[in-house]
């Protein structure tokens, strides 16, 4: 777990561009511990994006690197073990030659990338946290600059078009699902024939979720369950 100590200071420092993806088996069906890097994830506060197919795999590794771009801040894309070990064809889709014909470029300021910013750790983390909070007050904003916020990228989430709710008109129960546990919702909704029935909000992420779609389904339905691969 050396990783966890730059990654849990990583999004309080406005760089653009880093994408984990890792493979968990939560029910360790393939491994020797169960792995469920959700908790992790929250833990340190960036986006988790689940893909539930093959070809969501590669586009949510795309859909990351725009994202971590535009919010500067890590982007995890966490794969099932199912998943994993499958084959399949995927669409590669249109190619971006402008990101690909980009000059290398990297800051050397070392007091941008230092925890400490050259004015004493711990202080200068903790006004970075406070910033990515919107609790730190305004000089310091001023003085430790434009960094990453919270609310920015809680929006930046919401508003990703691979969220979808379908909702009958006559449904008056709904599930929230994500990743491969959506492909099993249907499946299992399919048999029952009840595709008709039943609203099914699939996110593209755990966290965070998508607040307005899942406020509208608590509003607006009687009952909402969570359908989710657990330890």
């Amino acid at each position: 777990n050396w990783i966890l100590d730059p990654l849990a200071s990583s999004q309080f420092m406005g760089a653009p561009g880093p994408v984990i993806v890792v493979a968990d088996d939560p029910g360790a069906e393939t491994t020797q511990n169960e792995q469920d890097s959700r908790y992790l994830g929250r833990f340190v506060e960036i986006p988790i994006l689940e893909p539930a197919t093959l070809q969501e795999v590669k586009d949510y590794v795309r859909l990351a690197f725009e994202l971590a771009d535009e919010i500067r801040m890590p982007v995890m894309v966490r794969v099932m073990v199912r998943t994993g070990y499958e084959r399949g064809q995927v669409k590669l889709g249109p190619i971006a030659h402008d990101i690909r014909e980009r000059e290398p470029y990297f800051d050397r300021d070392m007091n941008k990338w230092s925890a400490s910013g050259g004015q004493g750790f711990p202080i200068n983390y903790n006004h970075r946290h406070r910033r990515f909070h919107d609790e730190s007050w305004p000089a310091k904003i001023e003085q430790i600059g434009d960094l990453p916020r919270l609310a920015h990228m809680t929006e930046r989430v919401n508003a990703l078009a691979e969220h979808r709710l379908d909702m009958p008109d006559n449904a008056r129960i709904g599930v929230v699902t994500c990743s491969l546990a959506h492909a099993e919702v249907l499946d299992a909704l399919g048999s029952l024939d009840a595709g008709e029935e039943i609203a099914v909000l699939k996110t593209a992420t755990s966290w965070p979720l998508p607040d307005h779609l899942v406020t509208r389904m608590l509003t607006e339905l009687d009952c909402v369950l969570v359908v989710e691969e657990i330890e």
